[in-house]
């Protein structure tokens, strides 16, 4: 027992003689920040949709030229067409009859005027031996005339046969495809009635009325966007009118689609055009920004303090938004800092420290 108390107490003493350590200075630490350095622009663009109408240039209906019934239609509504290809024909039966006879007419013709020759050959003969008069050589000469003349008349009729038979056929024009079947076999057809009617392939366009400001903006030859069911193509500014229209005040505006483009004639389209506002301003992540109140935006700037940055909150104004960016105004500044995100984490006079993270690289 005694040997446990010297041992207490010989402790209490060492402990009594060591002197007490410093304590050592706490680093202070801040939280950090993704800075990013504001970059001015000049202007902006914003994405206009105007709604047309997919057209083509060559929609033809195809008609005859003559009345007649129609004998077979070949191709019907959907169907593609090659230039050249025979799409309808007329009945020619009574078309064929007349041409026989005027070819039997016209062989009567060639036989006349072989024994009028033949004729005036003898008459010739007899006259220069004083036996045939004058007026039978001149009747033979009037003759010979009058069958030259019914020879020409034939064959002119015999040609407007051939042509119409040659017109019995309807024939495409183009490379296309049939739209509309008005007729069917065995109808009575008149003359300029419409039968078929024939779209051009690769010949589409959008016709859409846009401002006259915006008209002024533009050329021929600038792409431009078209959308068409949920998809978007290329399109090419083909003509630009001169015309205002008095219903709705616009300009019209022909856009030419790409060939690989399969749309429908008279179809709904939207034509995007980015129009450019000049106006200064900075394009900043929707990361970056906060609601204030009243409808206002805010944006937090950092200010060099030191080896760090002190927070600042200013009001700003929103003059354009995507899905990722905004174009804000409302302030004048060279070279500030913001914070690109992770807005929700900092109060304004708060002290941080700059921390460059991916989104920050990608918008600085």
């Amino acid at each position: 027992m005694l040997k446990r108390s010297l041992i207490f107490i010989s402790f209490l003493v060492i402990t009594g003689c060591s002197k007490p350590s410093p304590e050592q200075p706490s680093k202070q630490t801040y939280a950090k920040a993704d800075l990013v350095t504001l970059e001015p622009a000049s202007s902006y663009q914003i994405p206009r949709a105007y709604i047309g109408r997919i057209s083509t240039n060559q929609f033809t209906p195809l008609s005859f030229e003559y009345n007649g019934t129609l004998d077979s239609l070949l191709v019907d509504n959907g169907d593609h067409v090659k230039k050249g290809d025979t799409l309808a024909l007329l009945n020619t039966q009574l078309t064929k009859i007349k041409l026989a006879e005027l070819n039997a007419q016209l062989a009567q013709n060639s036989a006349q005027v072989v024994l009028n020759k033949s004729n005036l050959k003898r008459i010739n003969k007899l006259k220069e031996d004083n036996y045939a008069s004058a007026q039978t050589y001149d009747e033979l000469v009037a003759e010979q005339a009058i069958l030259e003349a019914n020879k020409q008349q034939l064959s002119a009729n015999i040609n407007a046969l051939a042509y119409q038979l040659n017109r019995s056929q309807l024939i495409a024009p183009f490379d296309g495809v049939i739209s509309n079947r008005q007729l069917a076999q065995g109808a009575n057809v008149r003359a300029g009635a419409p039968v078929l009617q024939i779209i051009k392939q690769n010949d589409q366009e959008v016709k859409v009325g846009i401002s006259s400001e915006l008209a002024s903006t533009l050329k021929p030859g600038q792409p431009v966007d078209v959308q068409i069911s949920n998809q978007l193509h290329q399109g090419t500014i083909l003509r630009i009118g001169k015309q205002i229209n008095a219903s709705n005040r616009t300009v019209n505006l022909r856009v030419a689609l790409s060939s690989n483009v399969n749309a429908y004639n008279d179809q709904i389209a939207k034509v995007i055009i980015n129009q450019t506002i000049s106006k200064p301003g900075y394009w900043v992540p929707m990361s970056a920004l906060t609601d204030g109140v009243r409808g206002q935006w805010n944006l937090l700037i950092a200010t060099p303090k030191s080896q760090q940055y002190q927070l600042e909150l200013v009001a700003v104004k929103v003059e354009f938004t995507t899905q990722t960016r905004a174009f804000i105004t409302g302030f004048d500044s060279d070279s500030t800092l913001y914070v690109a995100q992770g807005v929700h984490k900092f109060v304004p006079n708060q002290v941080v420290e700059k921390h460059t993270s991916l989104l920050a690289e990608n918008q600085s």
